[in-house]
C-alpha cells in the first residue's frame, strides 16, 4: 500500500509542472494569433504562480484538516478543469482564467503529495524521496516542453489541442488518487491541534530550504516564461517542436542528476546548485548577446544541473528534519517563497522585454536570477543548527 501511495503521490508533481509549463511551447503562437505583447505573454506565465502563492499562503495547511488524499484530488480537479478552460480558450481572459485554475490545483495539491512520497518513503534515505520528487517535475516539464512542442506544431488546433492532452492525464491521475485508502482524519485532526508554529529549532532548516527552492523556481521562471522567444530567435525559427526540444534539455538534464545526486546530502546539494546557478545565469548574458543557440543549450544543462540540487535540497532538508506534524505547513511555505520569486521574475521580464526589448529583458532580469542563487550557495555554506528529527 505504501508502494502505491509513493507512485501515485508522484504522478501529482509530474502533472503540476506538465501544468506550469503547458504554456511555453505556446506563447509565440499567441503572441502571433491574438497580436500580444511580450507583457500580455508573461502575464499568462506570472498568473499561475500568483494563484499558487495565493493558495498556499492561505490553505497550504489544509490536508491537515482534510486529509492527504483528499487535497490531492481536489487538486488534480482544478488541474484539470484549467486544461479544459484552456482546450477552449478563445482570448486572453480565458487562458489566464485556466492558468488561474491550475495555479490553484498545484497550491492544493503539491504540498500534501510531497509529504506523502516522504511519507511513504520513511524507511528510506531522505535523498530517494527528493530525487524521486524532483524527477516527477522533470518528466512533467519535460511533457509540457518537448509532447507540447510537438503538438503544437504538429497536431490539430496548435492552441487547444496539447491541452486536451493534459486533460486526459489529469483524468488518469485522479483515478489513480480515487484508489487511495482515505486518510485517517483523527490523526490529522490530533496534528492541527498541536498548532501551526514551526518550533524555533527548526526555522533555520526552513529557511535554508526555502531559499533553495526559491532559487530553482527563479530559474524555471526565466526558462518558462521567456525560454520560447529566446530560442526562437537564436535558431530563427518558428517550429515549435525545435524550440520545445532545446527546452526540455533542462527537464532530462534535470531528471538525471536527481537520480544521480540522490546520495548527497541537502547541504552539499544546495551548495553545488548555487553554484550550478551563477555558471547558468552567466552562460544565459553571453547566449544573448553573441545571439549564440551553443551557449543557451549549454544554458539550458546548466539550467537544469542547478534547478535539480537547489530543488532536492529543499525537499531533502525539510524531510530529513522537519516532524511530519509541521510538514506539509513547512513544504507549503517553502513553495510559497518560490512563487513569489516566480511572479516577481516573469512579470518584471516581460515589463522590460515589452518596452526595451527581449535582449534587455534577458539582462534585466539575470541579477535577479542571479542574486536568489548566490544566496542560496550563502545560506548552505554558514553553519545551522543542528538538524532535528521528529
Amino acid at each position: 500500500m505504501q508502494r502505491r501511495s509513493f507512485w501515485t503521490a508522484a504522478s501529482v508533481p509530474a502533472l503540476a509542472l506538465w501544468g506550469s509549463g503547458a504554456s511555453t511551447p505556446v506563447y509565440p503562437v499567441y503572441r502571433t494569433d491574438w497580436d500580444l505583447s511580450q507583457v500580455e505573454a508573461t502575464t499568462i506565465f506570472a498568473v499561475y504562480p500568483f494563484a499558487l502563492a495565493l493558495v498556499l499562503a492561505c490553505f497550504g495547511g489544509v490536508s491537515d484538516r482534510v486529509g492527504r488524499r483528499a487535497a490531492m484530488l481536489a487538486g488534480v480537479a482544478s488541474i484539470a478543469a484549467g486544461a479544459l478552460v484552456f482546450g477552449v480558450a478563445p482570448d486572453l481572459g480565458s487562458v489566464i482564467a485556466g492558468r488561474a485554475l491550475m495555479g490553484v490545483g498545484v497550491g492544493l495539491g503539491l504540498s500534501p503529495a510531497t509529504a506523502v512520497m516522504v511519507e511513504s518513503a520513511s524507511h528510506a534515505a531522505p535523498g530517494r524521496s527528493s530525487s524521486i520528487a524532483t524527477a516527477s517535475t522533470a518528466i512533467g516539464l519535460a511533457f509540457a516542453t518537448f509532447i507540447g512542442g510537438a503538438l503544437v506544431e504538429y497536431a490539430p488546433a496548435p492552441l487547444h489541442f496539447s491541452y486536451w492532452v493534459l486533460l486526459a492525464v489529469a483524468v488518469v491521475v485522479l483515478l489513480m488518487l480515487l484508489r487511495l485508502p482515505p486518510d485517517r482524519l483523527a490523526q490529522a485532526r490530533s496534528e492541527r491541534r498541536r498548532g501551526l508554529r514551526l518550533p524555533a529549532p527548526f526555522r533555520g532548516v526552513l529557511i535554508r530550504a526555502s531559499i533553495s527552492i526559491a532559487a530553482a523556481y527563479s530559474l524555471g521562471a526565466l526558462e518558462l516564461s521567456l525560454g520560447a522567444d529566446i530560442g526562437k530567435e537564436l535558431i530563427e525559427s518558428s517550429n515549435a517542436f525545435a524550440i520545445g526540444s532545446i527546452i526540455s534539455i533542462t527537464s532530462l538534464v534535470i531528471g538525471v542528476v536527481a537520480i544521480a545526486a540522490r546520495r548527497l546530502s541537502a547541504q552539499i546539494s544546495g551548495v553545488s546548485g548555487g553554484i550550478t546557478s551563477l555558471a547558468a545565469t552567466a552562460t544565459l548574458i553571453g547566449a544573448a548577446q553573441a545571439s549564440s543557440l551553443v551557449l543557451f543549450v549549454v544554458f539550458a544543462v546548466l539550467g537544469g544541473i542547478a534547478y535539480s540540487l537547489l530543488f532536492a535540497s529543499g525537499v531533502a532538508a525539510l524531510a530529513s528534519s522537519i516532524p511530519e506534524s509541521f510538514r506539509v505547513t513547512s513544504l507549503s511555505t517553502a513553495y510559497l517563497v518560490g512563487c513569489v520569486i516566480q511572479v516577481v521574475v516573469a512579470l518584471g521580464l516581460g515589463v522590460v522585454a515589452t518596452n526595451s526589448g527581449l535582449l534587455q529583458g534577458v539582462s534585466a532580469g539575470l541579477p535577479v536570477v542571479g542574486g536568489v542563487g548566490a544566496i542560496a550557495l550563502i545560506t548552505n555554506v554558514l553553519p545551522v543548527r543542528e538538524d532535528h528529527r521528529r
